[in-house]
């Protein structure tokens, strides 16, 4: 059925009439107001339909500055365009390849690269010249016909799926942020009171969508320039203009070293700390607290439900293992094989339903494992239990499982097993093809020096029963991850 949407473009033009003057985003020494951010982005969907974009086409953004990609996105959506983010770390071939799956009509760019069908738009010096000489004022596309995004998972585990979101989804999932977890009766100020850091790449979903949380909301971000150090981030985090962080659990390691053991919080200032693109261990939360700031917080989101789950403030002392309450206006429920739902405390998969979920995969294609979207619900591929008072605990995903002589195995409960001894810094396990076994196990370790194999395998053995203990253990410098952060499994599928 058709629903007639807002278009998350005209939000944003609200607030610059409410709050013409205050900061939207910060970029090195770039700062721009609410005011001056909409009219940039004014001038950029002008710019974008002198190149012929029109309303309903397909439109890849794989610009690596982070104002010009925030600019060209609410650009692309003043023109009722569907936006498809791209990792602009993408290959030639690969580029190629999402323009053809994704049906794109353009890709914006910041480096020229000739793609079959599809034609650029190259950022450059030129553009931006000829850019300044649009009109900035707002444009406004009325009611949203198109949707707003087809956002393509990480791809570390093969051919990314396309899920489209529609704007009124969106919406629906940034205001759920304002009025749900980010409450301030929970410890968390409104994002529409803050300004945050975001140190990862707007390219990645996750990234995007805390930015849009601040930003529709009427708050501010600040992108940390690339490759920015633990110390830079610091003084960065002491600034009285910002009061967030959102970082990749590896910068949340670097500050925890650089924060070392003082007696007081070392990022006092901050009134939330956010990691995501992977879980990190119980010990590490904890540290994080005590260590950075009482005001962590673990989000437990997908790309195809929004936020599902929060772990804050008194909870990481008692269910530290856990994702966290599940947050209002949102259907969870764990359920067997059969779809029936699962009493609480029982392990099943996890699905979900409400108003900010998506309602299809693009092409009706689910690569992974068949229709994720069925019935009204979002069948999200993780394996976990709820417990009687709404605590979400994850215990692995349905494609990840490792069938071991038979044994169900989950990889997560082994990493958060290895992850307990002193010295791990970092862990991933994944199975692989044995003759006798059907799967064997393996784990990449990243640890202190102090750690060998022999310590490995007699902490397993103490800790794990013996169909869960791996038979193989790597010690490597470091995990391989994408741009999100996420552990690349394939990629170390093939270091065996």
């Amino acid at each position: 059925m058709h629903r007639t949407n807002i278009n998350s473009a005209d939000l944003l033009v609200a607030h610059a009439r409410r709050q013409p003057d205050r900061v939207a985003i910060i970029a090195g020494d770039r700062k721009l107001s609410f005011s001056e951010f909409v009219s940039l982005s004014a001038r950029s969907a002008r710019q974008f339909a002198s190149s012929g974009v029109m309303a309903g086409q397909h439109v890849g953004l794989a610009l690596r500055d982070g104002v010009e990609f925030m600019a060209s996105l609410f650009g692309l959506w003043m023109l009722d365009v569907v936006v498809v983010p791209l990792d602009f770390r993408l290959k030639p071939a690969e580029r190629r390849l999402r323009a053809e799956e994704f049906d794109l009509n353009f890709i914006v760019e910041d480096r020229k690269i000739e793609y079959p069908e599809t034609r650029p738009i190259l950022v450059d010096d030129a553009w931006l010249d000829a850019r300044l000489l649009q009109s900035d004022a707002p444009l406004s596309s009325g009611a949203a016909e198109a949707p707003a995004t087809i956002t393509l998972t990480s791809g570390t585990t093969g051919t990314p799926i396309g899920f489209v979101m529609q704007h009124h989804q969106l919406i629906a999932r940034v205001a759920k942020d304002a009025s749900g977890y980010f409450h301030p009766s929970r410890g968390v100020p409104n994002p529409a009171d803050g300004c945050m850091i975001i140190t990862m790449p707007l390219s990645t979903a996750g990234a995007r969508n805390v930015a849009l949380a601040y930003l529709l909301n009427g708050g501010g971000v600040k992108i940390a320039p690339p490759l920015t150090s633990a110390k830079e981030l610091a003084a960065m985090c002491a600034s009285d203009e910002v009061d967030a962080l959102y970082c990749v659990p590896t910068m949340l390691r670097d500050l925890l070293d650089l924060a070392g053991n003082g007696p007081s919080p070392f990022l006092p200032g901050l009134k939330v700390i956010r990691s995501g693109g992977a879980p990190i261990s119980v010990e590490e939360k904890l540290k994080v607290t005590k260590q950075l700031s009482p005001n962590y917080m673990e989000v437990y989101a997908t790309a195809m439900t929004g936020v599902v789950s929060a772990l804050i403030g008194e909870d990481i002392q008692h269910h530290g293992a856990s994702v966290g309450r599940i947050t209002t206006q949102m259907l969870v429920e764990i359920v067997d094989q059969n779809a029936t739902a699962v009493p609480a405390g029982v392990v099943g998969e996890l699905r979900v339903r409400g108003p900010s979920v998506i309602d299809h995969v693009y092409g009706g294609k689910d690569r992974l494992q068949g229709d994720r979207v069925r019935d009204g619900w979002v069948y999200t591929g993780d394996v976990g239990r709820i417990d009687e008072e709404q605590i979400l605990t994850l215990v692995g995903r349905t494609g990840e499982m490792i069938i071991r002589g038979g044994s169900n195995v989950f990889p997560q409960e082994i990493e958060e097993v290895i992850k307990s001894l002193s010295g791990v810094t970092d862990v991933a396990v994944i199975g692989y093809p044995d003759d006798r076994a059907g799967e064997e196990i393996a784990a990449f370790v990243v640890a202190k020096p102090n750690v060998d194999e022999s310590a490995l395998r007699a902490h397993c053995i103490a800790n794990l029963p013996s169909d869960k203990r791996p038979k193989r253990f790597m010690l490597i410098d470091a995990l391989p991850v994408n741009v999100g952060g996420k552990v690349e499994k394939t990629t170390l599928a093939n270091w065996l």
